[in-house]
């Protein structure tokens, strides 16, 4: 998971204009003995602003188009305790309109690997394709894993991308995963451009073998320390091509379109300026936001980008912008929304908001438990206005790995809903939340 957004933790982010694609992030630290407390308050806060918008009803408005029980394949809803520890227990991808890929967390008993530096957390996930809208499994497979980080992303075309300790894998229906990309340290994060044309690989680098024969462990506050920093690959996929390479101090947040990196620097009077990085060529600013907090910046699509924002100290809101930096809307933060993730929906005309939605609202470094929460929210909104098109409620709640996925022409949304995925037609949901009472 990200630790945290490089403004929260980096000083200035300088521009990125080397001819030769090889980029370095050149953030300093003013206050280096306060790093690390400032990185763990960071990201309790930004885990404090992910929190669902109080939907009307724990009932959703509209029946599923199609309901397939996974209970029969071997999957089990998930204790208190893993679900609220963001690790990455279930994935659900579409392949193809017709095709979704369910991988969910199995007990097995596993033979030691000590291959990858993270050994320790070996599990064992099967994964299955299903044929819509029927729900037969057309191929099953299960892979050994290394840790519970995320571990499947959508690549486009009708395939994955499977992280498997240091590995990078491509993998379609068949469920036989192909070499794509191989570290050599550790992946700490994968990310992508919207069009997920680009893939952005945090890695840190491997331990030399002086410190593991000395036991000692570099400092983060140590910015000299070569070995514990982040190296960053920007990496177009058609065809492969590394455009970017960046160092920075720890695994953070870099949200990037198809062109270039988003940043955000600070300006005086609570002004933070937005700039994109292209990859070719200089920089270009693209607006100015207002905000008490450092603002999260992500990428909707290529033209659109959205910024949570705190217009006042306890008042947080979603903001949508243009690439020239015209604010097109704004959508309110209620105060028992916790843990917001942005959704990207193929196509670009929608985008969602998934979120914890909570009993009451919490402080933020109060624990998260099961009393706490009242289920999962998925808030659908139109891109170039932000208004809330569908909103609907789930069972049980994730905080890691993707239970929700929307087909590749933004039409239709398969969620996992107690023990069954259910498909739904997004223009169905429209309608019901038009006739829904205010």
């Amino acid at each position: 998971m990200i630790c945290a957004s490089p403004s929260e933790t980096d000083g200035p982010v300088k521009s990125i204009a080397d001819p030769s694609a090889k980029v370095h992030f050149l953030g300093k630290y003013r206050f280096a003995a306060l790093l690390l407390l400032f990185s763990l308050a960071a990201g309790l806060q930004a885990q404090a602003a992910h929190a669902p918008p109080t939907a009307s009803a724990n009932t959703n408005p509209t029946r599923p188009e199609a309901t397939i029980p996974v209970g029969p394949q071997g999957y089990l809803p998930p204790g208190d305790l893993p679900a609220f520890s963001y690790y990455a227990l279930v994935e659900l991808h579409f392949l193809d309109a017709d095709h979704l890929m369910f991988v969910f967390n199995v007990p097995a008993l596993l033979k030691r690997d000590d291959n990858c530096p993270t050994s320790e957390s070996q599990r064992m996930v099967r994964a299955l394709v299903l044929q819509l809208p029927s729900g037969q499994v057309q191929k099953r497979a299960d892979w050994e894993l290394y840790d519970f980080s995320d571990f499947l992303w959508k690549l486009g075309d009708g395939k994955l991308l499977l992280r498997r300790c240091n590995r990078l894998e491509s993998v379609g229906a068949d469920l036989q995963p192909q070499p794509l990309i191989e570290g050599t340290g550790t992946i700490e994060d994968v990310s992508f451009s919207p069009d997920h044309s680009i893939v952005v690989v945090q890695e840190k680098a491997a331990p030399s073998a002086d410190d593991k024969s000395s036991g000692a462990f570099p400092s983060i506050l140590a910015e000299g320390t070569v070995a514990q920093r982040t190296k960053v690959d920007f990496i177009r996929l058609h065809p492969p091509q590394m455009i970017a390479h960046a160092e920075i101090p720890v695994p953070s947040d870099i949200p990037v379109t198809s062109k270039g990196i988003l940043e955000v620097l600070t300006a005086p009077n609570n002004q933070w300026v937005v700039n994109m990085q292209l990859f070719h060529g200089t920089q270009q600013q693209v607006g100015t936001i207002h905000s008490v907090c450092v603002p999260g910046i992500r990428s909707i699509t290529d033209n659109v980008l959205l910024a949570t924002t705190c217009p006042k100290e306890d008042e947080k809101v979603f903001q949508g912008y243009n690439i020239q930096g015209a604010l097109l809307w704004e959508i309110p933060r209620p105060p028992d929304q916790y843990l917001p993730e942005l959704i990207a929906i193929p196509k670009g005309a929608h985008f969602a908001i998934e979120s914890l939605h909570l009993k009451r609202p919490r402080a933020a470094l109060d624990p998260l438990t099961k009393d706490d929460v009242e289920g999962e929210d998925i808030d659908i909104y139109d891109t170039l206005s932000g208004v809330r098109i569908a909103t609907f409620q789930t069972t049980p709640v994730y905080t890691g790995g993707d239970n929700v996925a929307f087909s590749p022409d933004g039409t239709r949304m398969a969620v996992l809903h107690d023990s069954a995925i259910e498909i739904y037609d997004l223009a169905n949901l429209e309608k019901a939340q038009q006739g829904a009472p205010r």
